[in-house]
C-alpha cells in the first residue's frame, strides 16, 4: 500500500491517474548555493567549489540528496565552466518533487601579469657593483619573498627584473651593502608613485601588464682597490690565459695590513672599505718562477710596491704584471756588445720629415750588409724598472726623429709613452704589419718599446746596414 504526503497549506491542485488514485502534487524542495554564483580562477589553480545546502518542505536537510554536474573543473584550459546542483524530495516516491537547479559559473582565466623593473644608479657614476633587491608580497616590506635579484650600475649594466607577477601589491627592497647609502628611490608606474619604505618602495600593480620602473641611487662613503693579474710567457708579450699559479698581494696602510690575498689570472681580489685620502701599499710576494714586471698605476714606478690613495666611491684598479722566468733587459739580437754611450740621431740620416725618412732605410728583406751596434739594447715599458740610460737614449732619437720636445731625464712617463705611441703609428709597417703578419691581428700601438719597435730604431740608427727581424712573437 502507498502512503502519501499532502501539504494541505500548500497543495497546488489534484490529479487523477487511474482508477481510485488521487496524487498530490506538493511545494518543491530549496537549495541554497554557498558561495558566489560567479567565481574566476588562474588557469593552473586548484579548484574547490563551496557546495550547496537543500532542504525539504518540512524543512528537514536533504542536502546528502544533492546531485552536482560539471565537477571537477578542468583549469588547465581557460574558458568558462558551469556547475548545476539539483535535489529531489527524500519521501517523493514517485521521483518527481524535484527543486529548482541552481548553477554557479567558473571563468578559468589566464592570470594577470605585471613587471618591476629595477634600474641602478651610483655616485659616482658606472660603478661596476652589483646591488641586491628583493621583492615581497604586501605593503609593508616584511611579507613573503617572492623573488630576488641584483643590477649593475656601470655602463651597458643589467637592470634588475622581475616579471611574470601575479597582479597584485608589492615591495621591492635594497640590500644595501657596506660603505654605502641609499640617497634616493623613485618607482613609477601607471602615472602615479609608489609609498616608500625602508630601503624601497611599495607598488600596486593590479591591472594585466602593469609595470613599475624603479630607480635607486647609491651614494659610496668608502673607496676601494681592485687587483688585477696579467702574466706573460718568458718568449712573448701576449698575456696567457691559462696560467693557474697563485701569487699573494698585501695591503698596507701605515704599520697596519689587510690579511693577504691570494690572485691568479682570471681571479681578481677587491678591498674594499678603503679611507679616502690616505696612502696604501700594494705589494707582491716573492716569488722565485716569476719576475714582476709592473704594478700599474704605480707612481713611483717601483715594482717592489705600488701607493695608492683610494677616492670616494671610486675603485682603483692596479694591474700586476709577471713574467715566467725571464727579466725585462735582454741581450742584443747580434750578439754584439752592449754600449751605454749616447747617439745622437744624424739629422738627414734617419731624421722623419713630412712623413718619410731621408737618406738609406733598412727595411724587413733588405740585403745590405755591413755592421753596426744596437743603439738600444733593452725593452722599455711604462711603469716597469727601465734602464735610465737606455730612455734617455730613447728620448734622445724621439726628438730627433719627430722633434718630440723631450726632457731628456731617463724617466719613461707619459710624454715618452706618448712619443712612442706616435712613433709607432708612423712606423706601423715595420712596427706594427710583422706582428698583424704573424697571427695578431688586433695589433696596435702599445707606447711599450717591445721587439719590432727595438729592432726598427735600431734600424733607423743603422742605415745601410740590415739587422735581422726578430723572431716573433
Amino acid at each position: 500500500m502507498k502512503k502519501y504526503f499532502i501539504s494541505f497549506a500548500l497543495l497546488a491542485a489534484f490529479a487523477s491517474f487511474g482508477a481510485g488514485e488521487v496524487h498530490a502534487i506538493s511545494a518543491l524542495p530549496s537549495i541554497t548555493l554557498l558561495g558566489n554564483t560567479d567565481v574566476t580562477v588562474n588557469v593552473g589553480d586548484t579548484y574547490t567549489d563551496a557546495g550547496a545546502t537543500a532542504v525539504d518542505v518540512f524543512n528537514n536537510d536533504i542536502t546528502p540528496n544533492i546531485v552536482t554536474t560539471g565537477l571537477p573543473i578542468d583549469t588547465s584550459v581557460a574558458g568558462d565552466y558551469t556547475i548545476t546542483y539539483n535535489v529531489t524530495d527524500a519521501h517523493d516516491e514517485d521521483n518527481i518533487l524535484h527543486a529548482n537547479p541552481v548553477t554557479r559559473t567558473v571563468h578559468v582565466v589566464q592570470p594577470a601579469l605585471v613587471t618591476i623593473r629595477v634600474h641602478k644608479v651610483t655616485n659616482p657614476e658606472n660603478v661596476d657593483k652589483d646591488f641586491t633587491f628583493t621583492v615581497r608580497q604586501g605593503t609593508s616590506g616584511e611579507g613573503t619573498i617572492v623573488a630576488t635579484s641584483t643590477a649593475n650600475a656601470k655602463e651597458g649594466g643589467n637592470d634588475a627584473v622581475f616579471s611574470n607577477l601575479p597582479a597584485g601589491d608589492y615591495t621591492v627592497t635594497e640590500d644595501v651593502p657596506e660603505y654605502w647609502t641609499l640617497s634616493n628611490v623613485s618607482c613609477v608606474y601607471d602615472e602615479s608613485e609608489g609609498s616608500q619604505i625602508s630601503n624601497g618602495e611599495a607598488v600596486y600593480l593590479h591591472d594585466n601588464g602593469d609595470e613599475a620602473d624603479c630607480t635607486f641611487t647609491n651614494t659610496a662613503t668608502r673607496g676601494s682597490i681592485k687587483v688585477v693579474k696579467v702574466v706573460l710567457p718568458a718568449d712573448s708579450d701576449i698575456p696567457v690565459t691559462t696560467d693557474t699559479h697563485t701569487f699573494g698581494v698585501i695591503l698596507a696602510q701605515g704599520d697596519s695590513q689587510f690579511a693577504p690575498h691570494s690572485i691568479s689570472v682570471g681571479n681578481d681580489v677587491l678591498f674594499e672599505g678603503l679611507y679616502p685620502g690616505i696612502e696604501y701599499t700594494l705589494r707582491e710576494t716573492a716569488d722565485s718562477d716569476y719576475t714582476t714586471v709592473s704594478i700599474l698605476p704605480d707612481q713611483n714606478s717601483d715594482t717592489s710596491g705600488a701607493q695608492i690613495t683610494p677616492e670616494a666611491g671610486v675603485t682603483t684598479v692596479v694591474t700586476i704584471t709577471n713574467r715566467q722566468n725571464v727579466s725585462m733587459t735582454t741581450t742584443p739580437t747580434d750578439n754584439t756588445s752592449t754600449t751605454t754611450d749616447t747617439v745622437i740621431p744624424r739629422p738627414g740620416g734617419n731624421r722623419r720629415s713630412g712623413g718619410q725618412v731621408l737618406g738609406a732605410e733598412i727595411g724587413p728583406g733588405d740585403e745590405s750588409g755591413g755592421s753596426c751596434t744596437p743603439y738600444l739594447t733593452s725593452f722599455i715599458k711604462f711603469g716597469a724598472n727601465n734602464d735610465s740610460e737606455q730612455v734617455k737614449k730613447l728620448q734622445t732619437f724621439l726628438n730627433g726623429y719627430e722633434n718630440a720636445n723631450l726632457t731628456v731625464n731617463g724617466v719613461y712617463d707619459q710624454a715618452t709613452f706618448d712619443a712612442v705611441e706616435k712613433f709607432q703609428s708612423a712606423e706601423s709597417l715595420y712596427v706594427l704589419k710583422p706582428w698583424i703578419d704573424a697571427g695578431f691581428p688586433d695589433t696596435v700601438a702599445t707606447g711599450y718599446v717591445y721587439k719590432t719597435t727595438l729592432w726598427r730604431i735600431n734600424s733607423l740608427n743603422c742605415a745601410g746596414v740590415t739587422l735581422p727581424m726578430p723572431k716573433l712573437p
